[in-house]
């Protein structure tokens, strides 16, 4: 099983422009919601150029275009989507998830009140990373001297760290799913953000694998 902060499932084909994962996850982060971008219709996605993108963007979504940060992701956004569309049922246990969310679920439900721009936002995530990773700064260390320079930065390595320990959580204690049955996009993958229903390493088990009721 993997986590990933990449959208699968993109709103569009005549359906809602704006997807239900999005607007429940937005709601359950408060004033940290704005971390959730917005993502992109299939149809720019998909798109030739940025301008193309935008355009389209802006007539399916009231005049509202993309910024230059979600374009970004746009070629990573075309991968996870053509890679599971050709895997179909072959494809990995991979779903989507959002590492705020993550972080808030290993905080007792709690979004945290710094950004991970911050450097005690930062020491916030790493005391909420330590009790499943243990010396989560020598990770980091390590992590960030065996890349290149400038190919990964620490929140984003920590936003992986909390990614994996959810990945880890979920394969043992089930997950939650935002929503609960799950939309469908126009191709036929689901949307939903999933994160793991059990997060304290200390609890036993007390319930069984699966996907855990959350909001519709």
């Amino acid at each position: 099983m993997a986590l990933v902060d990449i959208p699968i499932g993109l709103p569009g084909g005549g359906g809602p422009a704006e997807r239900a994962c999005d607007r429940l996850a937005r709601r359950r982060l408060g004033p940290r919601g704005s971390a959730v971008f917005p993502v992109p219709v299939r149809e720019a996605v998909y798109a030739p150029t940025y301008e193309a993108a935008c355009a389209i963007q802006a007539r399916t979504r009231g005049g509202r275009r993309l910024s230059r940060q979600v374009w970004a992701l746009v070629p990573k956004m075309r991968e996870v989507d053509r890679t599971l569309r050709e895997l179909g049922c072959e494809a990995p246990l991979l779903f989507e998830s959002h590492p705020e969310l993550c972080f808030a679920a290993l905080n007792g439900g709690r979004p945290l009140g710094r950004s991970k721009r911050h450097a005690l936002g930062v020491l916030d995530r790493v005391a909420l990373l330590e009790p499943h990773l243990g010396d989560v700064r020598t990770i980091l260390h390590r992590a960030l001297d065996d890349i290149p320079p400038g190919a990964l930065s620490g929140d984003d390595a920590l936003d992986a760290m909390v990614l994996a320990v959810h990945a880890r959580l979920a394969s043992q204690h089930g997950m939650v799913s935002l929503p609960d049955p799950p939309e469908a996009d126009a191709v036929g993958l689901p949307m939903r953000i999933v994160f793991a229903a059990q997060t304290d390493p200390r609890e036993p088990d007390g319930q069984p694998a699966g996907f855990r009721s959350a909001e519709r």
